[in-house]
């Protein structure tokens, strides 16, 4: 039978209560593997079993910046509702004394938490508006550093903290910095693997702009020989002849290769794209009304650019086989007819520019291969290179693009180019 004590709390045999705690820690320590990225599902358990181990009313992880200014609530579980909430914050700022009781690393144990010295700073802003009479509070350590804070609560009757329940939260603590460090190498693993398949994603394409630059440059000698001989064979031959007309058509076709080759030889310039730095509003409002122009009839080009005069790292020249390739892939996926709007902004330094259809779009597979070498999904005429080129040239300013489609939505290509100083004299 329980006994009750001088402040009228009654507490559970101490066999017992050890032997839950001791049981509510294994429990615990077996579940202590985190393996989704969402760091609040893997501490939903957590913050169940300490509730009801300690018999407390809420229990909550909340995160300290590194500047320590605010403390924000990253999950609270309420034992009452069976409720978990998220995201309040506090300016820990606003209160120098909790916050010096954190910093000092010790276990802050207030029976009478709206009186106590180290926590009555947050009696008005936080205590009471949720009838918080008693909190345990225990430091999460990072790196020897307090990163977060487990905070135990009670609602409604203090109660004191004896030193087995110091003790579990203290464990509580560490099982939730086990899961934060987890997390972190989870993420290091991911940039990891992100940093591997970008560096072999660019051996790749060094691989094939070198193969590219030495087919591009033999294939252009035996067009020049060839295309050479069916100028001297065209001129010999009858005007309305057969084989005039077949020397024509023929000329034609060397002539389309010599534009293949001409495709080879930009794509493998890859990391040589960068020249005099280009102001691209000033460029864009006098040759967007051109480029819409030879798309044709069809297409219908809006364009809404940034105020402010933005200049990036590459040459005109090859700024203009950016703007062509986006354009024309637009166009072709406007299925003969449809809209484009180009847009410019100025994001942290940077010019972003976006190029939106609202064509046949694409699915998945097509999204993840789309800037790769020589892949196209054109029937007739395409060669694959053009996004390729695309690529090249914006990660040779130090910028990135990106691709948002989905089939039947039409599709949103993204460059995002660091903004160069632009030369006077």
């Amino acid at each position: 039978m329980k006994t009750p004590n001088a402040t009228g709390y009654c507490p559970e045999p101490v066999v017992t209560q050890l032997s839950e705690l001791e049981s509510a820690r294994l429990k615990l320590a077996r579940g202590a593997r985190a393996t989704d990225p969402e760091l609040a599902r893997s501490l939903h358990q957590v913050l169940r079993v300490a509730a009801k181990t300690l018999g407390v009313d809420r229990v909550g992880v909340w995160t300290i910046e590194q500047d320590w200014t605010e403390l924000r609530c990253l999950l609270s579980f309420d034992q009452r509702t069976e409720e978990y909430s998220s995201g309040l914050v506090l300016r820990l700022s606003d209160f120098p004394d909790y916050a010096g009781a954190l910093k000092e690393r010790r276990v802050i144990a207030a029976e009478d938490a709206q009186n106590d010295p180290r926590t009555r700073e947050l009696r008005a802003s936080y205590l009471s508006l949720h009838g918080i009479t008693s909190l345990l509070d225990c430091p999460v350590y990072e790196d020897g550093e307090v990163v977060a804070i487990v905070c135990h609560e009670r609602v409604g009757e203090q109660g004191p903290w004896e030193k087995r329940d110091q003790d579990f939260a203290g464990s509580v603590a560490d099982i939730v910095a086990t899961l934060f460090a987890q997390i972190t190498s989870i993420r290091y693993e991911g940039e990891l693997r992100a940093a591997r398949d970008e560096l072999s994603q660019a051996r790749v394409m060094d691989a094939l702009g070198r193969m590219a630059a030495g087919v591009a440059h033999d294939f252009n000698n035996v067009l020049s020989g060839v295309g050479l001989a069916l100028h001297v064979l065209d001129a010999a031959l009858p005007a309305e002849s057969l084989e005039r007309e077949t020397a024509t058509d023929a000329i034609a076709l060397v002539e389309r290769g010599a534009r293949l080759v001409k495709q080879l030889l930009t794509f493998a310039r890859q990391g040589a794209f960068a020249g005099t730095p280009l102001e691209v509003h000033g460029w864009l409002g006098q040759m967007l009304p051109k480029i819409a122009k030879s798309l044709g009839p069809d297409i219908r080009v809006s364009v809404e650019l940034a105020s402010e005069p933005a200049a990036v790292a590459l040459d005109a020249s090859v700024f203009e086989q950016i703007i062509v390739n986006l354009l024309t892939n637009a166009r072709d996926a406007t299925l003969g007819g449809g809209e484009v709007n180009v847009r410019s902004t100025l994001e942290r330094g940077c010019l972003v520019l976006t190029v939106k259809d609202n064509g046949a779009g694409m699915d998945p597979s097509t999204r993840q291969q789309i800037f790769e070498p020589f892949f196209t999904t054109k029937q007739r005429g395409g060669t694959g290179l053009g996004l390729a080129i695309v690529f090249g040239a914006v990660q040779s300013a130090g910028g990135t693009i990106s691709v948002d489609s989905e089939p039947g939505r039409g599709s949103t290509f993204t460059l995002s180019l660091p903004l160069a100083a632009v030369r006077t004299a």
